[in-house]
């Protein structure tokens, strides 16, 4: 069998009919047949290796130059962005990215794991508890590191349980007239003299101590030195007041003194001179949660 003439001119139009009547009379021959392989013969076969354009097969590229349909990527998350961020080229499975510079388009291997980041956050105040009362702290390096089993006390500190921070209040006398040396003429509310075993109970607190922190002393006029008494004891300069000029002076003891419940405190005038009233005198308390 021969080859198709080499004077086979092609045609156009509507002479078009003519070749394919003319290729009729001449088939192929054996040497192009052998040389076209499984592909010779009236018709063959191009799905298994061709995508058609009018192709309604799913197809899933496996290799890299696999052609993708447009579902395929579509699918897999490459139809919808239009961002341009770039990556290295290798990363290790399950490592977190991190942006690589300023720009916003280039990301790196951050060199940490989930895992890793998710210990480090649950980490830091396991234990669960509410906070009444907190102080700044100023804690830094394994200080920081771990909150539980009680060492959170280098970091805060908390109020007793149900209590509040400390607070202070005033206990006070007043005296109507001049004062008198060493005497006990210091009234509580009713004018009257109140005598050495005499004064005010103090309350404290269930889950609070309490302390004298400092005595004030407002005269109308005049100098004078005022001491505490504590359950009949004077206590003499290390509980007093000086007035020595103007008409208001406070004593911050440099030792509080401490009172416990039902200890009782009064006011014994040490000095005087010239005085004039009103003369009033206070011992300040403070409680403080235990």
């Amino acid at each position: 069998m021969s080859d198709v003439p080499l004077n086979i001119k092609p045609v156009v139009g509507d002479r078009a009919s003519l070749l394919t009547d003319q290729m009729a009379d001449y088939p192929i021959s054996d040497a192009t047949s052998d040389a076209l392989g499984d592909k010779s013969g009236d018709s063959h076969d191009h799905d298994s290796d061709y995508l058609n354009v009018v192709n309604t097969d799913a197809f899933t590229p496996s290799a890299d130059y696999h052609p993708a349909t447009k579902k395929y990527v579509d699918d897999n998350g490459g139809g919808g962005g239009s961002g341009d961020v770039v990556g290295p080229g290798s990363a290790v499975d399950d490592n977190l990215a991190s942006f690589d510079t300023t720009t916003g388009k280039l990301v790196q291997d951050s060199g940490l794991t989930t895992a890793e980041v998710e210990a480090n956050t649950s980490a830091r105040h396991a234990a669960s508890h509410t906070v009444a009362s907190h102080s700044d702290t100023t804690a830094t390096g394994s200080e920081l590191d771990e909150l539980t089993d009680g060492s959170e006390t280098t970091l805060h500190s908390h109020a007793a349980a149900g209590g509040s921070s400390p607070y202070m209040y005033p206990v006070w006398a007043e005296e109507n007239s001049t004062l008198g040396a060493t005497t006990y003429e210091w009234a509580y509310g009713n004018g009257a003299n109140t005598p050495s075993d005499g004064g005010v109970t103090i309350y404290v607190p269930s889950g609070y101590t309490c302390t004298v922190v400092a005595l004030s002393l407002r005269l109308g006029g005049g100098t004078a030195t005022v001491e505490l008494l504590h359950n009949g004891t004077l206590k003499g300069s290390d509980a007093n007041v000086v007035l020595s000029t103007g008409q208001s002076a406070t004593n911050e003891l440099s030792t509080p003194l401490a009172i416990s419940n039902n200890d009782y405190i009064n006011f014994r005038t040490t000095a005087a001179s010239s005085t004039a009233s009103p003369c009033v005198v206070t011992a300040w308390l403070k409680m403080t949660p235990t």
